[in-house]
């Protein structure tokens, strides 16, 4: 007598508050089952199964990562298959996602971004890479500016995030989860993230395409935040974790490109 047990236990890893669009479900087949994925995000979704199988084996190992598609319907993950249908079989399996491709590594290292803000404007760059504050081993920027300044997309993408509804801040990580932000998918599989914009101070939505240079924010003072300010970072997601990375940017009249510098102001002098 054969005996299917079927466990399904759901792990979410996220780093944000974002609740994505992903689908992983069975389907019977012969000698087994196959598991699928359901991506309705516009950009790729990783998925890392932690499989239990007894007289099962899967076709891609106990603990594989997927990169779903964007808009992909019935991915195929693996094939469970039973060794031998003489005897009782169970499978169960874990299962933790998010967005991006958690493999990637590589990235175009040489674009060079906007200064997030409008033309003839110029702020002062308070906390810059690995920053004493707040970004010990992050690369991430913190720009001064007062709440309602009109904040500019950076480089083009899609965004896949927006979180605006929050109005709480103080100084320490407590209040990480008040932050308000943009999250923009960019071509080369990077991600932007513009954080603490004021409540309801975002203009695009979800799947809506921006344009470099394009208005899409207005900046504020919410979260984890000690003063009014626009914290930018771009980074490549993995499951649970971020590898944040250096950018570089068009400063002045937009003919230097360089790395920015704690401390110092930038003043964008070009559409």
């Amino acid at each position: 007598m054969k005996i299917r047990l079927i466990f399904l236990f759901l792990v979410l890893s996220l780093s944000t508050q974002a609740e994505i669009d992903l689908k992983v479900y069975t389907q019977e087949v012969e000698n087994g089952y196959a598991l699928f994925a359901d991506n309705g995000e516009i950009c790729p979704v990783s998925v890392v199964l932690n499989l239990k199988l007894d007289n099962m084996k899967s076709t891609e190992g106990g603990n594989p990562t997927f990169v779903i598609p964007a808009n992909q319907k019935k991915f195929q993950l693996t094939l469970l298959s039973v060794q031998n249908p003489r005897k009782a079989y169970e499978f169960s399996f874990r299962y933790q996602y998010h967005y991006g491709d958690a493999l990637q590594e590589t990235y175009d290292e040489n674009f060079a971004y906007y200064l997030p803000y409008a033309k003839e404007s110029a702020y002062l760059l308070w906390q810059g890479y690995n920053g004493r504050y707040s970004h010990q081993g992050e690369n991430a920027l913190d720009f001064s500016m007062p709440i309602g300044t009109p904040v500019y997309a950076a480089r083009d993408g899609w965004v896949v995030d927006v979180v605006e509804h929050n109005n709480r801040n103080c100084p320490d990580a407590s209040c990480g989860q008040f932050n308000n932000y943009l999250l923009i998918y960019h071509s080369d599989g990077t991600f932007a993230e513009y954080t603490h914009i004021k409540q309801n101070g975002a203009l695009p939505q979800v799947g809506d395409r921006v344009e470099i240079g394009e208005l899409i924010a207005y900046s504020g003072n919410v979260g984890w935040s000690s003063g009014p300010h626009l914290h930018f970072v771009v980074f490549l997601q993995r499951i649970s974790t971020r590898t944040t990375l250096k950018t570089q940017f068009r400063i002045g009249d937009g003919t230097q490109i360089g790395y920015l510098k704690e401390q110092q102001q930038y003043q964008r002098g070009y559409d």
